[in-house]
């Protein structure tokens, strides 16, 4: 991948997670998920798993992602906490 590729794919994911976190709301595991895997989906990329965690009392949505192929291939791992952020 490419910087534009790079920028491209952080705008997006960046744009895809902003309208899940509306003032206050919790984000449930589903739109999390809904979010994310169509964020890399726009962007040729593969959603690889996803789960929710606990980390110091607080929820936290945890998903892996690969974008590109062979040697271009790049892995991504993002968190959002369940009550937004």
């Amino acid at each position: 991948m490419d910087t534009l590729d790079d920028k491209v794919l952080e705008s997006t994911l960046a744009e895809s997670l902003a309208d899940l976190v509306p003032d206050e709301k919790t984000v449930s595991e589903d739109e999390f998920v809904e979010v994310v895997g169509g964020a890399f989906e726009a962007v040729g990329g593969t959603l690889l798993f996803k789960m929710c965690v606990q980390n110091e009392g607080e929820g936290q949505h945890v998903a892996a992602a690969s974008v590109g192929d062979g040697g271009n291939r790049q892995f991504l791992l993002l968190t959002l906490p369940t009550g937004g952020g």
